[in-house]
């Protein structure tokens, strides 16, 4: 009885040895300290950035519609109060419907019916609310109508030509337009973006022989273009920035048509998509199916950084 009971006692010793071990790591101060620093470093670079940014938007603007000093400054105001006025992540959408929106989405790609209906119902989870991205571009209403009284008649025409070209992204985006070729929105740069795709795909679910040039072909498809505002609305904006006093229904207008076209463009890859469902094998897509359920259709098209597990890391 004694020999029994101290093989009990030492099986018990090892297994909470096991259990330790097998613990996650606790975060000590200083590295929770050094992960504080990091993300407050990291805020800084972006501001930094986002100003240089805003400075060379503002240059290539005062380019093209030639600025005196004041409008240079009215431009300049406007440009950050563009950017001051945009809600952050947590107030367009909520990550906690989003995490199940992926989830969901996941588990039906990992099966054999994987359809349109599941991937609207993902579009619905995850798309921006209207009346907030409303909410945001009117916040630029008085600034746009004070900076464009100021303009001469010369100027405002030049100011029309952006609008009917790029909406109000020549605005609103601190971003020169699209680039063609490369890795552009031209058909060049979709091959290699496609390309380059497949190949990461094909890695994770282990590709037959072949098929990562099938899957390159497909994901070819993917329209990767920046959403811009219907041409009929950019044209009827276009329209009101040529007169002398810029009216608030027109511009309001716009935004509505906007606020449209950013909420439809969410399905416009679906077929793509079902597409390469179809071509997958099970085992393919139950690979597939796990980076879906972390990072959305992203993980089928490129884009976006894989998030770090582990008890610094955002996991999932």
């Amino acid at each position: 009885m004694p020999k029994l009971l101290v093989i009990i006692a030492a099986g018990l010793l090892l297994a909470g040895c096991g259990s330790k071990k097998n613990a996650p790591a606790k975060v000590t101060e200083d590295e929770r300290a050094l992960s504080n620093e990091r993300k407050v470093n990291g805020k800084k670079r972006t501001r930094k950035f986002q100003e240089k940014r805003q400075v060379e938007q503002l240059d290539r603007l005062c380019a093209d519609i030639d600025c005196s000093d004041e409008i240079r400054t009215e431009l300049r105001t406007l440009i950050e109060s563009s950017y001051v006025t945009r809600p952050r992540r947590g107030e367009l959408r909520d990550r906690g419907s989003h995490r199940e929106a992926r989830s969901a989405l996941a588990d039906a790609f990992a099966s054999d019916t994987f359809a349109a209906p599941q991937l609207e119902a993902f579009h619905t989870a995850v798309r921006p609310d209207g009346e907030v991205v409303a909410k945001r571009d009117e916040t630029m209403l008085p600034g746009l109508i004070t900076f464009h009284g100021k303009l001469e008649p010369k100027q405002r025409e030049a100011v029309a030509l952006l609008t009917e070209a790029r909406g109000l992204s020549w605005l609103t985006s601190a971003r020169p337009p699209a680039r063609k070729g490369q890795l552009g929105t031209g058909p060049a740069g979709a091959q290699r973006r496609a390309k380059r795709t497949a190949k990461r795909l094909c890695e994770a679910m282990t590709c037959v022989p072949e098929q990562e040039t099938t899957v390159a072909a497909v994901l070819g498809k993917l329209d990767m273009r920046r959403a811009e505002a219907p041409a009929v609305a950019r044209t009827a904006l276009a329209a009101a920035v040529r007169t002398d006093v810029l009216s608030q229904d027109a511009v309001t207008a716009f935004f509505a048509a906007s606020v449209k076209q950013t909420l439809a463009r969410a399905s416009r890859n679906d077929a793509v998509w079902l597409a390469l469902h179809a071509m997958l094998d099970s085992e393919q897509r139950e690979a597939l199916s796990e980076n879906i359920a972390e990072r959305g259709l992203q993980a089928l098209g490129g884009g976006g950084r894989v998030r770090h597990a582990g008890p610094l890391g955002r996991g999932r």
